[in-house]
């Protein structure tokens, strides 16, 4: 240990965390917020979109948009529950010819949502 600084053991054991906390911040996945999901399907020149995304009171929604409206087709506390709405959906979708796609990046206006 360096005799010339008294605070040599207390800087060594604070570059330690320090490069402890860096390693394992960057490599284990926070779950702290899950993305939002927008899956497209076309048929011809006819499409439609199912989303999901998280409401003011933590729950998720599942939207599913059709000839223009928008219409809330599920929602729960899981955000796994929503995805696997849109899953249902996407999979009724292909099963009767239609393509459909997950987009990547995307921007949601606030839509009005009927529950009809």
């Amino acid at each position: 240990m360096n005799t010339r600084n008294p605070f040599a053991k207390v800087i060594l054991m604070t570059n330690v965390i320090l490069s402890f906390l860096v390693i394992f911040g960057f490599l284990v996945p926070v779950q702290a917020e899950v993305l939002p999901k927008l899956v497209m399907c076309k048929n011809q020149k006819i499409r439609r979109t199912i989303h999901v995304f998280k409401n003011s009171s933590g729950e998720c929604e599942t939207i599913y948009t059709k000839a223009g409206i928008d219409r809330q087709v599920g929602t729960a506390r899981n955000m796994n529950s929503c995805f696997n709405v849109i899953d249902n959906i996407r999979g009724n979708l292909e099963a009767a010819s239609w393509n459909c796609s997950e987009v990547s990046k995307f921007i949601i206006d606030s839509p009005k949502v009927t529950t009809e």
